[in-house]
């Protein structure tokens, strides 16, 4: 039979053992997160340093702040790991690392149908009036309310520009909801 000392003991010893592993957990923690930090700014110096956007800008005509991005990237991918190293630290990484992928798929796969709510409306609107052939760029139409000269007929928006130089950008599904009217254009002969 087990004595109250043998189980006192044991549980003295349980407890000491997961004291030590989340002690070891926070200063990994810690640890990563001045890491993180550190290669945040580490990696923004040298890439403003090459000039990542100015030359992005000027090859690929990009204007994003892509220093910034790729900085927070490497920050964000070292608390990832530093996470997960403390998890393991703890024993739960199998668990927690199930529940966060699934997480961010569900994340993912909401994000996408929010993102294509609008895109698959106006691309089939899109086809329809390019197999419609109604008008094309450089003819003058009014689409609802608006009137103006079309300067470009895309897969997804069509753009006008008014009398006054206004540029106005139309959805193809709101295109397809609308009237459409066409002044006469001249007859070439």
């Amino acid at each position: 039979m087990v004595s109250i000392i043998e189980l006192w003991s044991h549980f003295q010893e349980k407890v000491s053992d997961w004291l030590l592993k989340l002690v070891v957990s926070v200063v990994i923690l810690l640890i990563g997160f001045i890491l993180a930090r550190m290669c945040r700014k580490m990696v923004f110096k040298v890439l403003h340093e090459l000039e990542l956007n100015k030359l992005l800008r000027r090859l690929a005509q990009v204007n994003a702040r892509s220093e910034e991005f790729l900085s927070r990237s490497a920050a964000y991918l070292i608390y990832a790991i530093t996470f997960l190293l403390a998890l393991n630290q703890l024993g739960i990484t199998a668990t927690v690392l199930y529940l966060l992928l699934g997480a961010i798929l569900l994340v993912l796969v909401v994000s996408f149908l929010l993102g294509i709510k609008d895109f698959i409306p106006n691309a089939f609107a899109g086809l329809k009036l390019s197999k419609q052939g109604l008008f094309r760029e450089g003819d003058v139409v009014e689409i609802g309310k608006i009137k103006g000269k079309v300067i470009k007929l895309t897969l997804l928006e069509t753009r006008l520009i008014t009398k006054h130089q206004d540029i106005i950008v139309i959805p193809n599904a709101t295109v397809v909801k609308e009237i459409v009217r066409m002044p006469k254009q001249p007859q070439v002969s």
